[in-house]
């Protein structure tokens, strides 16, 4: 992760500081999702979806990142996003 470990440390303080925001969860969970971290993803988004369950950034994240790892629970995250968004 090189330089980016910084950044990564840096979000962790912000969620430490405000554990009610999602965007440091949303934010780690696209970040891993780009460089290939698929577990990493996942999780990041479901620590972001225990945070805030009616975020649509969440959960459209989410449903991304479980289609990527071809897990049966992205349908059900569409669903949500797509209702969320409206």
């Amino acid at each position: 992760l090189g330089a980016n470990s910084k950044v990564l440390d840096e979000l962790d303080a912000v969620a430490r500081l405000d554990p009610a925001d999602t965007r440091p969860w949303v934010f780690k969970g696209g970040f891993y999702s780009d460089v290939g971290l698929l577990a990493e993803s996942v999780a990041a988004y479901e620590q972001a979806l225990r945070v805030s369950p009616f975020d649509p950034q969440t959960r459209c994240g989410l449903a991304e990142a479980y289609a990527e790892i071809k897990d049966a629970r992205a349908g059900r995250e569409r669903t949500a996003c797509g209702q969320l968004k409206n």
